[in-house]
């Protein structure tokens, strides 16, 4: 091979990749499993896991203003997603997440905030409140299926 096609097709395959890494506008199908990697605890996992079974389209860590993001926001329904720990019951940082959620809020977001603890515990739950706010089906329609109705 002389060092002129090499060269040529070196050339030709570092423009590609570079192309190709420099598409920030490609299309998420499904669940960009690429996301889970930037979940800031196990609780954030757990529930990224639960959403991906549901094939979700979200993103993870996603900016919402100075120095401020939010752990999940599904793209398909404007839902913004947060978890919270029991570090959150302190009431200067109940003021920042207040802030937070008006930022989100201002973007036209849905804020749906749940704990950490819920998420570890009663993961079905938190996924089914998420499922109904993106209007997968009525909190009535869940309560009927799932609690019997007292005759």
């Amino acid at each position: 091979m002389n060092w002129e096609l090499f060269l040529f097709l070196f050339a030709l395959g570092v423009s590609f990749l570079t192309a190709a890494a420099l598409n920030t506008k490609r299309e998420i199908t499904g669940t960009d499993w690429s996301q889970r990697r930037k979940c800031g605890s196990a609780a954030e996992h757990i529930l990224f896991d639960e959403l991906a079974r549901h094939d979700f389209r979200m993103l993870t860590q996603v900016p919402v203003g100075k120095r401020q993001k939010v752990d999940f926001f599904l793209l398909d329904y404007d839902i913004a997603i947060e978890v919270d720990s029991t570090v959150y019951s302190d009431p200067e940082i109940q003021n920042r997440m207040n802030r937070k959620d008006t930022s989100v809020r201002e973007k036209g977001w849905e804020v749906i905030r749940v704990s950490a603890a819920d998420v570890r515990q009663d993961v079905d739950g938190v996924v089914s409140k998420i499922l109904t706010a993106a209007g997968w089906y009525e909190e009535a329609e869940l309560t009927a299926e799932h609690e019997p109705v007292p005759e």
